[in-house]
């Protein structure tokens, strides 16, 4: 007993002292200074002139700079004083002092991270970010401007943010006030699978969906190209629900819309006509664009004005830190650009160029060509892009972008035989100019604003002349000239508010005043004086006023269902007549486990303009016309649902949608109508045409690891309806397509070679094509040539029904291996490859032919094709610095 009692008396005794040995620590007097120092600096100080030292996660410590100072200041008291107000927590044990996070006083406090997500080289402002908390499951994006804004409770956090092709960002850190990071992401250089823990249930507040398409830069630049060329129009037109035309087919076809129906925009002015090269090429410079985004479903209210996509493509805005470009020589064109900080950190300038090289190729043709038929053949297109950035303060910044081209083709022959001198001459120009001042201002950590004005005009001019020359005669000519423009002056303010994880809005107006020109036609004939006249059809010009205001809310219910509700206005003004329209968006998602995902959406939507197509043109002569009181706008409804899943930790996407579109006041030419040379377009049209559209859409895409590229397959069936059109019957729309599967791959074999291939399949495009053909004894008809070859036979063409035949069925296959070496200033690359490997000779136009080699009096007719691309090379030699 007495043993029991010494130890607890020694135990007591020792518990007394230590505890007096703390409570004199603690009242020991401290004498400090600091300034500008962090609280690690100011702990470490501490330790030099007292006994104790500091346990501690540098995790729960701010970062901020600290100054303040302790004169003979017991230590308990200097510690209270220090790191209160930091909401650390202190406990003395022995002589080290333990520091952790204070408990959350109420759980209703709240604090916002906002800031930049930017590329870590350049310093580009990232467009689709995700910046996600994986402790609490909330999520957003960065929108245009790189800017995001995460309201959360004060508590700890663990910030992750990821963006394909850079390395995923995470930091851990204790929430206890309002927020400021510019986040740098670098370049993600390796061929792995990046791995998130909970990725399964990462959710942000909106995601791309089927609907939706987003293409990779680097994946673009990776894919096989025609003659050297990359095209970001041509890629897109390889996913479901796009259609490409055809080789030399102008523009391209979503979801069984016209292609006056597709809402293109740069830097967010409108492009009119995205084409070079009789639609090979678009004018979009890959080498200068940041971000591409293809819209065919769901379409949320700050999109209007076109019926069945929008194409949002962003220039780069230039690399503030250091000079940086490109440079590429392929067989079609050469292109420069490059990117200069004029001062650094502060403002840049980004411009490029690009140039067709073909004058060699023509030069040749024309030098067989000319000694045997007198025919001459010229082509060329020329790009200038630049875009002027300057930084007014951490949260202003000017961007001035523009885009300038056009194309030129000409054509001619001379003939000159028994006295007669025959030329002709045919050439056509068309051009673009795109103009856009931004202004972008942060207002505070959860609201961001854009203001742009905007300018666009397209513009194309088609001329002939034909001289004839008799000996000992006067020379006739006759000139024809026919010019068609539209041009757009625009204001647009837009908003987004980001209150709370749950609730993302955006809001704005804009107003767009619109020129067209629909045509202006004009011929002069000349000859002896008195023979010489002129003619001047031009049709008057026509001025109207677009507006538009929207607002919509990316709404989260609970950590699963996302909703986007939105609702667009819009108002057009044109001579004496007024439209106005109220349409309803909304689109939803419901995550499920396992990688599923459920979605649906509903949209109404109204165009103002139209575009008058020539079917069977492959030139650009189509001529925008605006809704007028006689031909009211067009109107579109459409529903869509799908659903989609993840597999392989996120590297692996399958997605499904389904979709029904319905179209009213459509527009065409009425049937046998010459576009040129008449005086009102109004009365050369058929209106209040119907279309229907329906289809399935599947895309099987791999996003990461050495083997990339997508498998992309569309079911469809797109019908039209005019009442003086095919006896007022439906019929198929001329870019129906029935079945069509594209698919692209990419192999990474090490890090100098990448091989890639692509290949297509489609059905044939419809036409309307004879059904029989009569002969009767008759004088020879002019015109009929190739069925009547002189025979003196009357040629009777039996037509069906409108575009009831089909053309054979489109498909070809590219090939591409891509070689790259790192230098020390940057890289160089050669691409080499294969276009239409297999020398399919895709038809571009069918027509009859008379062969009377068996019966002259009884010809076997004969369908020939015209096809225009064989089996090409594709090289092409680049350099990045």
């Amino acid at each position: 007993m007495r043993y029991l009692f010494s130890i607890s008396l020694f135990l007591l005794l020792l518990s007394a002292s230590q505890l007096h040995a703390q409570t004199s620590m603690l009242d020991q007097p401290l004498t400090l200074n600091y300034d500008t120092q962090t609280l690690p600096e100011i702990l470490d100080a501490i330790v030099l002139v007292l006994p104790i030292s500091f346990s501690y996660d540098s995790r729960i410590l701010p970062t901020q700079a600290l100054t303040g100072s302790f004169q003979q200041v017991p230590l308990r008291k200097a510690l209270d004083a220090l790191l209160k107000p930091l909401r650390l927590d202190w406990e003395l044990k022995g002589n080290i002092v333990v520091l952790r996070a204070a408990p959350q006083i109420s759980e209703k406090i709240y604090h916002i991270i906002s800031g930049y997500v930017e590329d870590g080289q350049t310093g580009e402002r990232l467009v689709g970010a995700q910046v996600y908390d994986m402790r609490t499951k909330q999520g957003t994006l960065s929108n245009e401007a790189g800017f995001f804004s995460l309201r959360l409770k004060a508590d700890s956090v663990k910030l992750v943010v990821s963006m394909l092709g850079y390395a995923v960002h995470g930091e851990r850190f204790l929430l206890r006030q309002d927020l400021r990071r510019v986040v740098r992401l670098r370049s993600d250089f390796s061929l792995e699978t990046v791995v998130i823990t909970d990725q399964d249930q990462l959710d942000p507040m909106e995601e791309a969906g089927a609907s939706v398409i987003e293409v990779s830069m680097s994946d673009l630049a990776r894919l096989p190209a025609l003659m050297g060329e990359t095209d970001v129009i041509n890629v897109l037109k390889m996913f479901p629900g796009v259609h490409s035309g055809g080789d030399g087919a102008q523009g391209f076809y979503v979801r069984g819309g016209g292609a006056d129906q597709n809402l293109v925009l740069l830097d967010g002015a409108t492009v009119y006509n995205s084409s070079h090269l009789f639609g090979f090429y678009s004018i979009f410079n890959s080498d200068v664009i940041k971000d591409v985004r293809l819209v065919k479903g769901g379409f949320p209210a700050r999109y209007g004005g076109r019926l069945s996509s929008v194409v949002d493509i962003q220039m780069k805005d230039g690399n503030l830190e250091k000079v940086e470009g490109s440079a590429n020589l392929g067989l079609v064109s050469a292109k420069l650009a490059i990117s200069i900080p004029i001062i650094k950190g502060k403002t840049s300038l980004m411009l490029s160029g690009r140039r067709t090289i073909l004058e060699p190729y023509f030069a040749a043709i024309n030098y067989f060509s000319v000694p045997l038929n007198g025919n001459r053949l010229g082509y060329s297109f020329l790009d200038l892009q630049g875009k002027l950035q300057h930084v007014l303060g951490p949260k202003d910044r000017l961007l001035l972008s523009g885009y300038v081209g056009g194309d030129r083709f000409a054509s001619g022959y001379a003939i000159d035989t028994a006295g007669v001198n025959n030329e002709f001459k045919f050439g056509l120009r068309w051009s673009n100019a795109v103009a856009s001042l931004q202004w972008r201002h942060e207002w505070n950590q959860q609201m961001f604003s854009n203001l742009s004005v905007l300018f666009s005009q397209y513009k194309y001019t088609a001329e002939s002349k034909a001289d004839l020359h008799f000996e000992g005669e006067p020379n006739i000519s006759n000139r024809l000239r026919t010019i068609s423009s539209v041009q757009d002056l625009g204001l647009r303010w837009s908003f987004d508010l980001m209150p709370d994880c749950r609730n993302w809005l955006r809001f704005g107006a804009a107003a767009t005043a619109h020129v067209f020109e629909p045509e202006k036609y004009s011929q002069l004939v000349s000859g002896a004086p008195i023979d010489s006249f002129s003619t001047d059809l031009s049709q008057p010009e026509i001025r109207s006023l677009e507006s538009m205001a929207w607002i919509e809310d990316q709404v989260r219910l609970g950590k699963r269902f996302n909703m986007n509700l939105g609702l667009h206005f819009s108002d057009y003004f044109v001579d004496s007549s007024f439209f106005w329209s109220l349409q309803p968006r909304v689109s939803a998602r419901l995550t499920l486990p396992y990688g599923i995902g459920l979605q649906g959406s509903f949209t109404d939507m109204v165009q103002y303009i139209h575009l008058l197509s020539n079917a069977g043109v492959g030139l650009p002569t189509d001529l925008w016309v605006p809704a007028t009181g006689a031909v009211p706008p067009q109107r579109s409804q459409q529903y869509a649902v799908g659903l989609d899943k993840k597999f392989g930790n996120g590297a692996w996407v399958i997605s499904a949608e389904g979709y029904y579109k319905r179209m009213t006041d459509l527009i065409d030419y009425q049937t046998g109508v010459n576009f040129i040379g008449n005086s009102d377009w109004q009365d050369l049209v058929e209106k209040g045409g119907v279309g229907w559209s329906r289809g399935l859409e599947v895309l099987l895409r791999k996003n990461a690891g050495r083997f990339t590229g997508w498998l992309g397959y569309t079911l469809s069936k797109t019908e039209r309806q005019f009442t003086g059109i095919n006896f007022g019957e439906r019929y198929p729309y001329k870019y129906d397509r029935r079945h069509d599967l594209s698919t692209a791959f990419i192999f990474s074999v090490n890090d100098h070679v990448e091989l890639s291939a692509t290949w297509m399949y489609a059905t044939g495009t419809a036409i309307t094509f004879p059904e029989a053909v009569y002969y009767a004894p008759s004088a020879s008809q002019l015109g009929f040539w190739d069925l009547n070859q002189g025979k003196d036979l009357d040629v009777i063409i039996d037509y069906g029904s409108r575009n009831s035949f089909r053309l054979p069925a489109y498909h070809r296959l590219d090939l591409n291996v891509k070689l790259l070496k790192k230098v020390k200033w940057g890289e160089t690359f050669w691409n080499f490859g294969i276009f239409n490997v297999y020398n399919r000779r895709n038809p571009y136009f069918l027509f009859l032919r008379a062969d009377y080699s068996k019966d002259s009096d009884s010809p076997e007719i004969k369908v020939r094709k015209m096809s225009l691309l064989p089996i090409l090379p594709e090289v092409n030699f680049g350099l990045k610095f």
